[in-house]
């Protein structure tokens, strides 16, 4: 994140429900499902000015996916990291 935030970019890291420090509601096993942490990134999305790049990797680049496909109707393209930065 400091790689993008020194060249001028917002960035945010979002602890989803249950997951990591965020809060984790009394009697609830589950950390919630793709499909709602799907829907959790789409809220934070829709407060942001403009439309975000998203870089995720492991549960969250799952949750990512199925931000794109489901929520957005997006069409999946695979860029290695190298790719990615002479995009940058």
């Amino acid at each position: 994140m400091p790689y993008f935030a020194d060249r001028g970019h917002d960035t945010y890291a979002i602890s989803f429900r249950s997951q990591g420090k965020s809060d984790r509601q009394l009697g609830v096993k589950s950390a919630g499902t793709l499909a709602s942490h799907a829907a959790d990134l789409d809220h934070f999305v829709s407060t942001l000015d403009q439309p975000p790049v998203i870089i995720a990797h492991s549960l969250s680049g799952l949750i990512a996916q199925r931000y794109l496909l489901f929520i957005l109707g997006v069409v999946l393209q695979t860029w290695s990291a190298s790719k990615l930065m002479q995009l940058l």
